[in-house]
């Protein structure tokens, strides 16, 4: 085997160089509702929220009321 090339002299001369990666989103797009998926500072964002709450007091009427599988039907 003959002298290495330069490409590969040029090559093993190389460092790795590790770069930031930054992320071009905004702060607050970062975090999403667990929902809906839509950019949100909270967990579950005020829309889903508030559906979640109108679900479940619905479900909570019907349990009451006697006819807790009607939702099923």
């Amino acid at each position: 085997m003959g002298p290495p090339s330069a490409s590969v002299q040029r090559e093993a001369n190389m460092k790795v160089v590790t770069r930031e990666q930054s992320d071009p989103r905004p702060e607050h797009a970062r975090h999403v509702c667990n929902v809906c998926g839509e950019p949100s500072e909270m967990t579950i964002c005020d829309e889903c929220s508030e559906r979640l709450r109108v679900e479940a007091l619905g479900r909570k009427k019907h349990e009451e009321q006697g006819d807790a599988w009607s939702h099923w039907e």
